[in-house]
C-alpha cells in the first residue's frame, strides 16, 4: 500500500518540477493587476521581465522525489519529512519574495492560467499523498 501512495507522491512532484521548469514556454506568463486589466510582466524590458523564470526553482523538488524513489516501499523518515517541508517552504518563499512584477495568485485564480493551475493542483495532491504516507504505520 505504501508503494502506491509513494508512486502518487513521486508522480505529482514530477508534474510540479516539469510545470515549474517549463512555465515560461507553456504560459502567457505572470501578470499583475492594473486599472486597465492584466499587465503581463514579459512586456517589461527591465526589472520584473524575468519573473516567469522564478518558477524554475521547482527543481528543488527533485531532492524529495529522489528520496521517495529510493524508499518507495517504506514510510517516510524524519529526515525525509524535513526535506519535503524545507522544499515547499523554500519554493514558496523564493517565488513570493523573488517576484518583482508578477502576482501568482492573481494570475492563477483570476486569469486562470492553466500551467499555474496545474502547478497548484500537483503540489496540493503531492502533499495529500505525502500526508497519507505519514499516516501509514510501518
Amino acid at each position: 500500500m505504501t508503494r502506491i501512495w509513494s508512486l502518487g507522491f513521486i508522480f505529482f512532484l514530477g508534474v510540479t518540477i516539469v510545470t515549474g521548469w517549463y512555465f515560461p514556454s507553456w504560459s502567457d506568463g505572470l501578470a499583475s493587476f492594473e486599472a486597465g486589466g492584466a499587465f503581463y510582466c514579459r512586456e517589461l524590458m527591465s526589472s520584473g521581465g524575468d519573473d516567469d523564470s522564478q518558477l524554475g526553482v521547482s527543481i528543488l523538488f527533485l531532492l524529495p522525489l529522489i528520496f521517495r524513489s529510493l524508499q518507495a516501499s517504506t514510510s517516510p523518515t524524519q529526515f525525509e519529512v524535513v526535506v519535503v517541508a524545507a522544499s515547499y517552504l523554500l519554493f514558496w518563499v523564493w517565488v513570493t519574495l523573488g517576484l518583482e512584477c508578477g502576482e501568482v495568485f492573481y494570475t492563477t485564480f483570476v486569469l486562470l492560467d492553466p500551467a499555474l493551475l496545474m502547478l497548484f493542483l500537483a503540489q496540493a495532491l503531492s502533499l495529500i499523498f505525502f500526508f497519507v504516507l505519514l499516516s501509514i504505520k510501518r
